[in-house]
């Protein structure tokens, strides 16, 4: 019995050896960089978000306060009143300014919109017969390819893929909010954008509810992407996702149901119950009853917004975020990739890094390469993915647990990395 008992000893410390080990050697090396969530990021910065000891004659300035939205501010002070304020930010001229009410409270947080780019702005708020005149300096913005010279509107409001923004009448830039992008329909106060994470082959991780500074206060996950949508009023949306097209609930992120299509269509409308999905060479029409997918003529349209009364836009609330949508595990490959004979990865041009949940590998890749983790539980294999001659791969944290190595197999070499990732 003795015998027996030093034998099932002997084997667990050999067990736990082996696995102290393989921890050891699947951690050697350097753990892959750690980016943080954009929420997150909006979370932490909250914290400083503090109208207290501050007051109208003297109130908290931030500009850019979540560092998206360029050309806006924060200003924060207590009041005595609940009286309205109004905000008038100065225009270069009078026909620019721009005018909105902000509901006011004993606390006050009160949303700056409308500053020019590399400018002394002149912002006044007006509340209870009470003036007072803030200057705001902005940063120069670059890199937006501004179509709007003059128009007769106040503010038109304009779409590009991976930003958006406003101009005036003068065709100055007024608003401008990076990695985002989508229709900017109007929903509670706010916009719906698509999310600043891509997915690959020109699809992004879902769409947020954000207002013009650069809050988000729901963020939708759609697990097969997002390409474009159609707001339906009734909190609800149709969105197209990679071979869908989905209606989802904006109440809780749930798709309600699911119609399968083919192609890729940024633009989606609907007309006597049929949802119109089109882009710039081709429509199809889906029967939302019967789910019939047909072919018809052309009716791509690819409008701005305008929006005269910046009132209907302009809500702000510093409440928390909330995430919908659920994340499924990435799908690996059946090859046979055995780790050894392996090569440094040396200066390969290669960036790994980590978000919230999924790995993220970009590079100079070749169409037969794969990413391969190592772990304690075994191996998993994933191939890169390609997208106008990018290379890729987002694996996510679902089915992964531990710390795994990290190989690249490149046309058949391999090459083990100095870096480890931990789920």
């Amino acid at each position: 019995m003795k015998k027996v008992v030093m034998f099932i000893i002997g084997l667990i410390l050999v067990i736990s050896g082996t696995t102290i080990i393989s921890y050891n050697v699947l951690s050697s090396g350097r753990e892959v960089k750690y980016v943080e969530d954009i929420l997150d990021i909006q979370k932490n910065k909250e914290k400083y978000f503090d109208c207290y000891g501050y007051n109208f004659d003297n109130p908290k300035v931030i500009i850019n306060p979540y560092d998206i939205s360029y050309l806006s501010a924060l200003v924060m002070f207590e009041s005595k009143d609940t009286n309205n304020i109004e905000v008038v930010v100065k225009g270069k001229d009078d026909n620019s300014n721009i005018r909105y009410n902000v509901k006011g409270s004993k606390c006050n947080y009160i949303p700056i919109y409308g500053l020019y780019s590399d400018y002394d702005n002149k912002v006044i708020l007006k509340s209870n017969n009470k003036i007072k005149e803030i200057n705001v300096k902005t940063d120069k913005i670059d890199n937006v390819n501004n179509d709007i010279k003059s128009m007769d509107k106040d503010l038109v409001f304009v779409n590009k893929d991976s930003y958006v923004y406003a101009a005036d009448k003068n065709g100055d830039i007024r608003w401008y909010i990076n990695n985002f992008g989508g229709k900017l329909d109007n929903y509670n106060g706010h916009f719906l954008l698509h999310s600043n994470k891509d997915i690959g082959n020109g699809y992004y991780d879902g769409i947020v509810e954000i207002d013009m500074l650069g809050k988000i206060y729901y963020n939708y996950h759609i697990d097969s992407g997002y390409n474009g949508y159609y707001y339906n009023i009734d909190n609800s949306i149709y969105i197209n996702s990679n071979g869908y097209v989905n209606y989802v609930s904006l109440l809780n992120g749930k798709i309600i149901k699911s119609y399968k299509i083919k192609d890729n269509y940024s633009n989606i409308s609907v007309d006597n119950n049929k949802i119109i999905c089109s882009n710039k060479d081709k429509s199809i029409s889906i029967d939302i009853k019967n789910k019939k997918v047909e072919d018809i003529d052309n009716k791509y349209n690819d409008n701005n917004k305008y929006y005269n009364d910046l009132n209907l836009i302009s809500k702000y609330n510093k409440i928390d975020v909330r995430r919908f949508g659920e994340y499924k595990e990435t799908e690996t490959f059946n090859k046979k990739i055995w780790l050894f004979n392996y090569k440094d990865l040396g200066k390969k041009n290669i960036k790994m890094y980590k978000e919230d949940n999924r790995l993220v590998v970009k590079g100079d890749f070749t169409d037969n390469s794969y990413i391969i983790l190592d772990g304690i539980r075994g191996k998993k294999v994933y191939k890169i993915d390609k997208y106008n001659d990018n290379y890729y791969k987002y694996i996510y944290s679902e089915g992964l647990k531990g710390k795994y190595s990290i190989y690249i197999e490149i046309d058949n070499k391999l090459y083990k990395s100095d870096y480890f990732v931990k789920f």
